[in-house]
């Protein structure tokens, strides 16, 4: 999901990737994946703020055995947050523009993720999100492994140009 990468890697290497939800061809109608059902749900109002709630399955491991889980989407948002990864990742996850006051802009964004348990995520908007951001955007977003890729975060945080480290990582694991 680089900058640099093409419509090719998309063809080749979407599938590969988790995701709450995937969409099948033609007619792109959700199915689950890590999410316990296909039903994504509606964002409902949440004081200001606007929130839907997805259950996981509990039945599904990164290619090392390890379980998927809440806190992967969790530190998956954050890190593309933190460091404003560009290409697909800002349009997947797509978080909210916050000024030097504190205050969140008027355009729709991401305010939070959040893990409720290992395998319950909570996302919220700053405003009620169409069906282009929920559930075909961050519900289509590609995951990413926490124990795999933190050693990489961290080494990128200390890093002069932290998403460069991270697109250059491998992801290769022992």
């Amino acid at each position: 999901l680089d900058p640099l990468s093409t419509v090719w890697n998309a063809y080749l290497l979407g599938p590969t990737k988790g995701a709450l939800f995937g969409s099948d061809l033609p007619g792109l109608e959700l199915t689950n994946d890590l999410a316990a059902s296909a039903d994504p749900g509606v964002a409902e109002a949440d004081g200001d703020a606007f929130s839907v709630t997805v259950a996981m399955r509990d039945d599904a491991t990164w290619s090392d055995g390890n379980p998927v889980t809440a806190h992967d989407i969790v530190f998956t948002a954050d890190t593309v947050c933190q460091f404003g990864l560009g290409g697909n990742w800002v349009a997947n996850y797509q978080w909210a523009q916050i000024s030097e006051a504190g205050e969140y802009s008027d355009s729709l964004g991401l305010i939070g993720v959040e893990a409720i348990d290992d395998f319950t995520v909570k996302f919220t908007w700053n405003k009620n999100p169409g069906l282009a951001i929920w559930p075909y955007s961050v519900g289509v977003a590609p995951v990413m492994s926490k124990a795999v890729w933190q050693g990489v975060v961290q080494e990128a945080k200390a890093s002069e140009d932290p998403a460069e480290v991270l697109y250059a990582a491998s992801g290769a694991t022992d």
